[in-house]
């Protein structure tokens, strides 16, 4: 068996051109995906490491889905030592949940088992983003098919797994986990779990670590739960885990999510099997090659986002790999190196200057009344980028954005980081592109066409459960006066 180590190799000699890769990293860019980091393993040696600016070695990513994978392997555990069994009915552990009427028969034979395969008698996630209560609704809702028939993507279902540790153990699942797995990979102390209303991790979605923390556990599950020697994760479980347990044909939106589907982990085509997350979160684990690709970057506007990250790399990267090492490739070696090192997120395309600049600058338009509650907005522009402010349900906020360049801030309301960039793409047409880079990831787009004295601002975001005030149409025209900042 051999052993995980973080050591690092040229990709040369582990049987991977380094163009190869670079060639993938063009491929990616080109179709415009909004990375973060990129990480390849091959026989457990680091390849390749590179980080899109802001993002850095040290910054942590939240992982989305692929949180799910934690949870199951804390189930994983739990099943080994005996506490559970996962063939057992949730509803046994849940009796607090269960109506007065009793539960319908399809949640109550639902099993352990079925949660972990996503072939739970529901057919989305049961709890809404605004309720309080995130695991009655699991037990509650009417269900709409017979449990273990059919796969249904449900991450409601996980979070009751999450929850289920925390019942057994007292403790949360990334904290169970921690003496038992993931301390002895050397996991960072300070990872962490984003917690649902009521206090309880959220193991659907809310794991947040570095990439490389990340890669650690994708690792140690591509060798089989082997650690420098010692069988952390149980090894019948880990195998169980990553096999195909229930067909998911007709709900794949592309080939590598048609493979079917484990416990809380998906397979592929190649006989692999990866962690999955909203955005773009992989870590793709091909025991036949040896390979691990670690992906973090916020996609979420791309309806075939994993289309590209799976079939460039099909293409780009997988297709070129060699059984033996290759020939040192000294040139070819630095201009990888040099391409990992010049990683950023690109800032919109288009010019940097329009003749309405002038006319425009520092003008105050009162809006129209609109469902965005924008009732003003002013832009202030500048050689290297400039700022929007607006007043908005009565307050004051300001977003800057930079011209060629991503312009760092918090961003306003939410309070979380972001970047902006702006450029104008046509003559009266300004364009903001926005980058939430925080614990919640998202994207808002904004259009703002000028037209004689009026106007009009679009808005469009992608985003989980928050900027829900950033999204439709308003007008307005200048004010009789300009805008005077010391009126504010």
């Amino acid at each position: 068996m051999r052993e995980f180590t973080m050591a690092t190799a040229s990709p040369e000699a582990e049987g991977v051109p380094s163009d190869a890769i670079q060639s993938y990293i063009d491929a990616l860019e080109a179709r415009g995906l909004p990375m973060h980091s990129l990480l390849l393993f091959r026989h457990g040696k680091l390849l390749a490491e590179g980080y899109w600016k802001p993002f850095d070695i040290a910054r942590k990513h939240r992982l989305y889905s692929c949180s799910k994978s934690f949870v199951s392997i804390a189930i994983g555990f739990l099943a080994d030592e005996g506490q559970i069994h996962l063939d057992d009915p949730i509803v046994r552990f849940y009796p607090e949940c269960i109506p007065p009427q009793g539960a319908h028969p399809y949640i109550a034979n639902a099993c352990i088992r079925d949660l972990l395969r996503m072939a739970s008698p529901h057919s989305g996630t049961a709890y809404e983003m605004t309720m309080t209560d995130w695991i009655q609704p699991f037990f509650t809702k009417p269900p709409t098919h017979k449990p273990g028939s059919t796969f249904a993507y449900d991450t409601s279902a996980t979070h009751v797994l999450g929850t289920l540790v925390q019942k057994l153990t007292g403790k949360s699942f990334l904290d169970y986990l921690r003496p038992k797995f993931l301390n002895k990979l050397g996991f960072a102390e300070d990872a962490y779990c984003i917690t649902d209303p009521m206090g309880n991790a959220w193991g659907g979605s809310g794991v947040v670590c570095t990439p490389r923390d990340f890669a650690k556990v994708a690792l140690c599950c591509l060798n089989g739960g082997v650690c420098e020697g010692e069988q952390l994760i149980p090894a019948w479980y880990i195998k169980e885990a990553t096999a195909c347990q229930i067909d998911n044909y007709i709900h794949g939106r592309n080939p590598d999510m048609r493979q079917g589907y484990g416990y809380q982990f998906w397979r592929t085509r190649h006989n692999g099997f990866c962690f999955l997350g909203m955005g773009g979160q992989i870590a793709l684990c091909l025991p036949e090659e040896d390979l691990l690709l670690v992906l973090t970057g916020d996609d979420q506007y791309l309806s075939d986002q994993y289309v590209v990250q799976f079939g460039a790399f099909w293409d780009k990267l997988y297709s070129r790999l060699q059984e033996k090492p290759l020939e040192a490739n000294a040139l070819a070696q630095k201009a990888l190196q040099a391409r990992l090192e010049t990683l950023e997120i690109t800032p919109i395309a288009g010019a940097y200057e329009s003749k309405l600049t002038e006319k425009i600058h520092r003008q105050t338009y009162r809006m129209d009344e609109n469902e965005m509650e924008i009732s003003e907005l002013r832009l202030d522009c500048c050689a290297q980028g400039g700022s929007l402010d607006y007043v908005k349900g009565g307050k004051s906020y300001t977003i800057t954005f930079g011209y060629g360049k991503q312009a760092p801030q918090v961003f306003p309301e939410c309070g979380y980081d972001a970047i902006v960039s702006g450029a104008w793409t046509m003559e009266n047409t300004l364009n903001l592109c926005c980058y939430i880079i925080d614990d919640h990831c998202a994207t808002l787009r904004i259009s703002l066409t000028f037209l004689q004295d009026t106007v009009t601002v679009s808005m469009r975001k992608v985003a989980e459960g928050f900027l829900e005030g950033y999204e439709g149409i308003a007008s307005g025209c200048i004010r009789c006066t300009t805008y005077d900042a010391e009126s504010r």
